[in-house]
């Protein structure tokens, strides 16, 4: 019997066999090297809190850091969208929702 996981590392690096721990999500997130390498970044989000995320493996000097927000939600920007790129004013926006032609979902709606 091997016992614990200390007793089974120790056996296994007497007899010189290659290993790694076998790690839970939270537990390898919590690793030096995936923090240093900010592996996993924290995201905070209006409507379901803090959470995190894995990072983009890829790093490119011209652009150093990662986005730190959610995605939005379905017909989240309807309106700026409409009012700003397409010129649509405030009673063309009501009419198309009154129509049924947008839509927004967020999380409990």
């Amino acid at each position: 019997d091997v016992g614990d996981d200390a007793e089974a590392m120790r056996r296994l690096e007497a007899g010189r066999v290659p290993f790694a721990p076998v790690l839970t999500v939270e537990q390898a997130i919590e690793l030096p090297q995936v923090k240093h390498r900010q592996s996993v970044l924290t995201i905070h989000d209006q409507y379901l809190g803090e959470f995190k995320v894995p990072a983009s493996p890829l790093r490119f000097s011209a652009f150093a850091d990662q986005p730190q927000r959610s995605a939005p939600y379905l017909g989240e920007h309807n309106r700026e969208i409409l009012q700003d790129l397409l010129g649509y004013d405030d009673q063309q926006i009501t009419q198309l929702n009154e129509q049924g032609l947008l839509s927004m979902t967020l999380p409990g709606s």
